[in-house]
């Protein structure tokens, strides 16, 4: 069952866009609320029902949250960007520290490959590959210090 809040943000979002003054055509999802609502191919659904597109983000900035299924596992693959040291590196982005996948090993395209045929799968109209160079808010350049 899609959750209430779920329902009743689509609901709004419907209502509002039907107002002259506003144009809503396409709602955008990210990874986290993926995990909160796990019917996502029910959520896909509602929305081209109600004649929305849905666009769904995909962000490799993972946050370093140690618990957290999907660090937690990624990290025992070792699929992450290292530091020269061999150490993971963790740069600082919106969600706190944040992992990046090293997509020179096969075995970390073929996991973001997988991420990306799952959307394929439940009709999204959209993939927006956020974050996609791996980024940092140290420093003045925001680049990744290795």
């Amino acid at each position: 069952m899609l959750g209430v809040v779920l329902r009743s943000t689509v609901a709004a979002t419907e209502n509002s866009s039907r107002n002259p003054e506003t144009h809503v055509c396409v709602l955008g999802f990210n990874l986290s609320l993926m995990e909160t609502f796990p019917e996502r191919a029910k959520l896909s659904d509602l929305l081209h029902e109600r004649g929305f597109k849905g666009v769904w983000m995909l962000d490799p900035g993972i946050k370093q949250e140690p618990g957290w299924s999907l660090y937690d596992s990624k990290t025992a693959e070792d699929v992450w960007v290292l530091q020269a040291n061999k150490k993971l590196y963790a740069g600082e982005v919106w969600p706190d520290p944040c992992c990046f996948p090293d997509y020179t090993q096969a075995k970390t395209k073929k996991w973001w490959g997988g991420l990306v045929k799952d959307f394929v799968k439940i009709g999204v109209n959209g993939i927006w590959n956020d974050m996609n160079e791996p980024f940092s808010l140290e420093g003045t350049h925001f680049a990744l210090k290795l």
